[in-house]
Protein backbone atom coordinates (compact mmCIF):
# COMPACT_ATOMS: atom_id res chain seq x y z
CA UNK A 1 0.00 0.00 0.00
CA UNK A 2 1.23 3.49 -0.79
CA UNK A 3 0.94 5.76 2.24
CA UNK A 4 -0.76 8.80 0.70
CA UNK A 5 -0.81 12.12 2.52
CA UNK A 6 -3.13 13.55 -0.14
CA UNK A 7 -5.75 10.78 -0.06
CA UNK A 8 -8.84 11.43 2.04
CA UNK A 9 -9.80 7.78 2.43
CA UNK A 10 -8.13 4.38 1.87
CA UNK A 11 -8.92 3.04 -1.60
CA UNK A 12 -7.93 -0.11 -3.43
CA UNK A 13 -8.64 -1.92 -6.70
CA UNK A 14 -11.72 -4.13 -6.33
CA UNK A 15 -9.67 -7.00 -7.84
CA UNK A 16 -7.37 -7.27 -4.79
CA UNK A 17 -8.15 -9.46 -1.77
CA UNK A 18 -10.16 -11.51 -4.27
CA UNK A 19 -11.52 -13.96 -1.72
CA UNK A 20 -13.26 -11.12 0.11
CA UNK A 21 -16.39 -9.72 -1.49
CA UNK A 22 -16.87 -6.01 -1.94
CA UNK A 23 -19.99 -4.86 -0.13
CA UNK A 24 -22.07 -1.82 -0.85
CA UNK A 25 -21.18 0.71 1.82
CA UNK A 26 -22.46 4.19 2.58
CA UNK A 27 -20.04 5.85 0.12
CA UNK A 28 -21.25 3.59 -2.70
CA UNK A 29 -24.93 4.13 -1.82
CA UNK A 30 -24.35 7.89 -1.68
CA UNK A 31 -22.70 7.89 -5.12
CA UNK A 32 -19.33 9.14 -3.86
CA UNK A 33 -16.84 10.02 -6.58
CA UNK A 34 -13.07 10.21 -6.14
CA UNK A 35 -10.95 12.70 -8.06
CA UNK A 36 -7.72 11.02 -9.17
CA UNK A 37 -4.39 12.69 -9.95
CA UNK A 38 -5.28 13.54 -13.56
CA UNK A 39 -8.54 15.22 -12.44
CA UNK A 40 -10.89 12.46 -13.63
CA UNK A 41 -13.67 11.46 -11.24
CA UNK A 42 -14.24 7.75 -10.63
CA UNK A 43 -17.09 6.12 -8.65
CA UNK A 44 -16.90 4.21 -5.39
CA UNK A 45 -17.44 0.51 -6.18
CA UNK A 46 -18.05 -0.66 -2.62
CA UNK A 47 -15.83 -1.54 0.30
CA UNK A 48 -13.88 -4.50 1.60
CA UNK A 49 -12.88 -5.51 5.10
CA UNK A 50 -10.42 -8.35 5.60
CA UNK A 51 -7.67 -9.55 7.95
CA UNK A 52 -4.01 -8.87 7.23
CA UNK A 53 -0.65 -9.57 8.81
CA UNK A 54 1.77 -6.66 9.06
CA UNK A 55 5.49 -6.83 8.37
CA UNK A 56 5.97 -6.77 12.17
CA UNK A 57 3.91 -9.95 12.44
CA UNK A 58 0.69 -8.62 13.94
CA UNK A 59 -2.78 -9.48 12.75
CA UNK A 60 -5.04 -6.53 11.95
CA UNK A 61 -8.31 -5.75 10.23
CA UNK A 62 -8.01 -3.76 7.01
CA UNK A 63 -10.91 -1.68 5.72
CA UNK A 64 -10.80 0.06 2.35
CA UNK A 65 -13.08 1.63 -0.21
CA UNK A 66 -12.88 0.17 -3.73
CA UNK A 67 -12.53 2.07 -6.98
CA UNK A 68 -10.99 1.72 -10.42
CA UNK A 69 -7.44 2.50 -9.22
CA UNK A 70 -4.19 0.68 -9.98
CA UNK A 71 -2.77 0.37 -6.47
CA UNK A 72 -3.73 0.50 -2.81
CA UNK A 73 -3.64 3.99 -1.31
CA UNK A 74 -3.61 4.13 2.49
CA UNK A 75 -4.78 7.55 3.62
CA UNK A 76 -2.76 9.41 6.28
CA UNK A 77 -5.96 11.35 6.97
CA UNK A 78 -7.80 8.07 7.70
CA UNK A 79 -4.93 6.77 9.82
CA UNK A 80 -5.05 9.96 11.91
CA UNK A 81 -8.84 9.67 12.25
CA UNK A 82 -8.46 6.09 13.53
CA UNK A 83 -5.95 6.97 16.25
CA UNK A 84 -2.62 6.59 14.46
CA UNK A 85 0.23 9.03 14.34
CA UNK A 86 2.21 8.97 11.09
CA UNK A 87 5.84 10.09 10.77
CA UNK A 88 7.14 10.36 7.17
CA UNK A 89 10.91 10.86 7.25
CA UNK A 90 12.69 8.77 4.62
CA UNK A 91 13.93 5.43 5.92
CA UNK A 92 12.94 6.35 9.51
CA UNK A 93 9.21 6.52 8.70
CA UNK A 94 6.61 4.79 10.87
CA UNK A 95 3.08 4.86 12.20
CA UNK A 96 2.07 4.37 15.80
CA UNK A 97 -1.25 3.30 17.25
CA UNK A 98 -1.78 5.95 19.94
CA UNK A 99 -3.95 3.62 22.06
CA UNK A 100 -1.84 0.44 22.02
CA UNK A 101 1.61 1.85 21.26
CA UNK A 102 2.09 -0.60 18.38
CA UNK A 103 4.60 0.71 15.85
CA UNK A 104 4.51 -0.28 12.18
CA UNK A 105 7.39 0.57 9.90
CA UNK A 106 6.74 2.54 6.72
CA UNK A 107 9.22 1.86 3.93
CA UNK A 108 10.51 4.53 1.56
CA UNK A 109 11.93 3.68 -1.87
CA UNK A 110 13.01 7.24 -2.66
CA UNK A 111 9.70 7.94 -4.39
CA UNK A 112 6.85 6.45 -2.36
CA UNK A 113 6.17 5.67 1.28
CA UNK A 114 4.76 2.13 1.48
CA UNK A 115 3.58 -0.49 3.95
CA UNK A 116 3.53 -4.20 3.24
CA UNK A 117 0.65 -6.28 4.53
CA UNK A 118 -0.37 -9.82 3.65
CA UNK A 119 -4.03 -10.76 3.24
CA UNK A 120 -5.12 -13.81 5.24
CA UNK A 121 -7.38 -15.99 3.06
CA UNK A 122 -10.78 -16.73 4.65
CA UNK A 123 -10.14 -20.47 4.76
CA UNK A 124 -6.90 -19.91 6.71
CA UNK A 125 -8.16 -17.29 9.17
CA UNK A 126 -9.14 -19.72 11.96
CA UNK A 127 -5.78 -21.52 11.87
CA UNK A 128 -3.80 -18.27 11.73
CA UNK A 129 -5.81 -16.86 14.67
CA UNK A 130 -5.26 -20.08 16.64
CA UNK A 131 -1.52 -19.91 15.94
CA UNK A 132 -1.38 -16.32 17.16
CA UNK A 133 -3.32 -17.20 20.31
CA UNK A 134 -1.02 -20.19 20.97
CA UNK A 135 1.99 -17.88 20.70
CA UNK A 136 0.47 -15.44 23.18
CA UNK A 137 -0.28 -12.62 20.74
CA UNK A 138 -3.28 -10.53 21.65
CA UNK A 139 -3.41 -8.23 18.64
CA UNK A 140 -0.31 -6.10 19.19
CA UNK A 141 3.23 -6.42 20.40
Amino acid sequence: AIIASGATTPVMPISLAQKYEAKEGKACRDGVLYRVANGVEIPNLGEKMFPVITKEGTMRGYHSQCADVTTILQSVNHLNDTGHGVWLDGKQSFMINKETGEVNRIDHDGRNFTQEVWVIPPDELASVAAEYEAQGFNGHQ
